[in-house]
């Protein structure tokens, strides 16, 4: 069943807020190698605890101008923008999805987030959230009618293909241009948009990574060994790809 079309509708968007939050400290803290659980939450100049009062997601920034309220230094547009996002992401798969397909898709989607984010900065995606993304994937297995072989399928596909750019690039090139962790996401993707539409998604990152580095090379001079970070392209189109339910067949 869908949530109503009435005050309802921000409860979905809270929750994707306080996910926001815990994304956000997934994203400091994992490539850190930081426990996750302790110490509390605190600004990461001063050191100095954060109570629970300012603690709200997206709303404390805000209130506090973007800055901690003790050491005054500015606290990153990271924190609020993923917030949005997460909360926006949830609030748009109950309005758009059944109950069941709302929670695996914004589970799944939010996993991204956090990938996307850490690949970002640290160009590394953890294993631990690809294996957060698999575990999804299986529960969507027994929860809703998902086509098991045309996920396999998909995996196999996004391997092959990705794997084999991998090694020519490496041969051409004499050096890895991308890293396992996105052999290992693009087989989660290829798993969870099918083997035909994995296709439509690698061509998709590949030209919106294409335009990323046109226009950094615009604005901060063209360099050749440039390194991107191909998750959040990765991400972003199996999103597109799943959301507008894109299918290539359609245009052969």
């Amino acid at each position: 069943m869908h949530l109503p079309t009435n005050g309802l509708l921000i409860l979905p968007f809270i929750f994707g807020l306080i996910i926001g939050s815990f994304l956000n400290v997934l994203i400091y803290r994992l490539p850190r190698d930081i426990s996750i659980i302790k110490p509390g939450s605190h600004c990461p100049k001063c050191k100095t605890q954060i109570p629970f009062y300012r603690n709200i997601p997206l709303f404390s920034y805000i209130f506090q101008l973007g800055k901690c309220i003790v050491c005054k230094e500015n606290i990153s547009i990271r924190y609020p923008l993923v917030e949005l996002v997460t909360g926006c992401i949830w609030l748009f798969a109950f309005t758009n999805y059944p109950m069941s397909n709302a929670i695996i898709f914004a589970s799944f989607v939010s996993t991204l987030v956090a990938i996307s984010f850490i690949d970002a900065e640290f160009m590394i995606i953890p294993i631990s959230l690809l294996f957060v993304g698999l575990l999804v994937l299986i529960l969507n297995y027994f929860i809703n009618e998902v086509s098991v072989l045309k996920s396999l399928y998909g995996a196999l596909f996004g391997f092959a293909y990705l794997g084999s750019m991998i090694l020519i690039t490496r041969l051409i090139f004499k050096k890895q241009t991308m890293g396992y962790g996105d052999l290992l996401l693009i087989i989660i993707l290829g798993a969870w948009v099918g083997q035909v539409d994995i296709f439509v998604t690698i061509l998709l990152s590949a030209i919106i990574g294409l335009l990323v580095w046109t226009i950094f090379g615009v604005v901060n001079g063209f360099q050749r060994e440039l390194a991107l970070p191909f998750a959040p392209f990765l991400s972003v189109s199996a999103v597109i790809v799943r959301v507008f339910n894109i299918d290539i067949m359609n245009f052969i």
